[in-house]
């Protein structure tokens, strides 16, 4: 396929930032991409709050992407070449009362929900985790436990969150879960790496949360080791680059992962057989840290939208930012707005004094 054309836009446009209010900038470089997969998406969680703005994209074709960085970088996402899709939520129950529209999309997929154990505190904005646990089981049961993949991310240790304790609830989850899922993929949480997760911890109530310490980490490997064969469930550990032993020791993650999605396209080998072809020669996700297995996928979500509100988050600013940005795309949607990308960069509307 030739080089997508590069088109330059010198229409002023409103810059969002992931912790800052817009800012006038010039929006230039609209870059058209072609993905063959499309991640739904690391951001933020489209299925609990904006899954009728995914369907209305798909319709019509593509998406426009701004860098959460520099929103004068941006891509126009086309869907014409998306052979497969791979969902990430923490309310698997939206995602289940879509299932049947989503079914009729013409691409293979899969989801990863991330079901934790952790108090309110910590995550103030997800579901009961009664409810979670309900609606993981209905959803696997609608789409077999290989496409149902459990995440418990991240891992952390606080005042009151021993490694005993988390254990326990990690434990508790399996059995209610393995006969749901498959594949479990867990990772420790990097407060050092992540000046935003620093920020938002510091506003959480929930005191002391902290790393794994080395040893910590090399006990919680042969608690995995323990529950893989307890429950028959494989684990896998996300971006363990730190720690060369820890990361030896355990099976990568690859959460947008090559050998699950040959496994479904080889189901419609007909439909299928060019995605096939792609699929055995495709690369790692360069956009990824380095000891990440993930191949490419295009996100097509956008920073500081996810109103889950987890205090141990990287992708979200401060709370009035993320409910500004979410009240936007709400207004934008409310009036009939044509809306490409996830928040509309141009809202003059809102209080530059938060």
């Amino acid at each position: 396929m030739a080089t997508p054309p590069c088109y330059t836009n010198d229409k002023y446009m409103a810059q969002t930032t992931l912790f800052d209010i817009p800012e006038k900038t010039k929006s230039s470089n609209i870059r058209e991409v072609y993905p063959s997969i499309i991640s739904v998406s690391r951001a933020t969680d489209i299925p609990a709050f904006y899954m009728d703005w995914f369907f209305e994209r798909w319709k019509e074709g593509y998406v426009l992407w701004h860098s959460p960085y520099n929103q004068a970088f941006t891509q126009k996402v086309w869907f014409d070449n998306v052979h497969a899709a791979v969902f990430w939520t923490k309310d698997p129950q939206a995602l289940y009362q879509c299932i049947q529209k989503l079914n009729t999309c013409s691409f293979l997929y899969y989801v990863q929900i991330t079901l934790n154990d952790y108090e309110p505190e910590l995550e103030p904005g997800v579901p009961p985790l009664h409810d979670r646990i309900s609606a993981f089981q209905k959803l696997s049961q609608e789409l077999g436990p290989h496409r149902v993949i459990w995440r418990y991310d991240p891992l952390l240790l606080s005042d009151t969150i021993s490694l005993s304790s988390l254990y326990s609830r990690i434990e508790h989850l399996c059995g209610n879960l393995s006969a749901y899922t498959e594949k479990l993929i867990v990772s420790f949480i990097q407060i050092k790496r992540y000046k935003g997760v620093r920020r938002l911890l510091a506003t959480s109530a929930h005191s002391g949360v902290r790393e794994f310490t080395p040893d910590e980490k090399l006990h919680f490997i042969r608690f995995l080791r323990e529950i893989e064969e307890k429950y028959q469930i494989k684990s896998h550990i996300c971006c363990e680059e730190q720690d060369p032993f820890v990361y030896s020791h355990t099976r990568p993650g690859d959460c947008v992962d090559r050998t699950l999605l040959l496994q479904l396209a080889k189901e419609k080998p007909e439909k299928y057989s060019e995605f096939i072809s792609f699929l055995q020669d495709a690369k790692k996700d360069p956009g990824q840290r380095k000891k990440c297995s993930c191949i490419h996928a295009k996100d097509i979500g956008q920073y500081s939208s996810c109103l889950h509100f987890c205090r141990y988050c990287y992708a979200n600013g401060n709370d009035a930012i993320v409910k500004a940005r979410h009240q936007a795309h709400k207004n934008a949607r409310s009036t009939k707005q044509d809306l490409p990308s996830l928040i509309p960069l141009d809202y003059s509307w809102l209080n530059r004094s938060i």
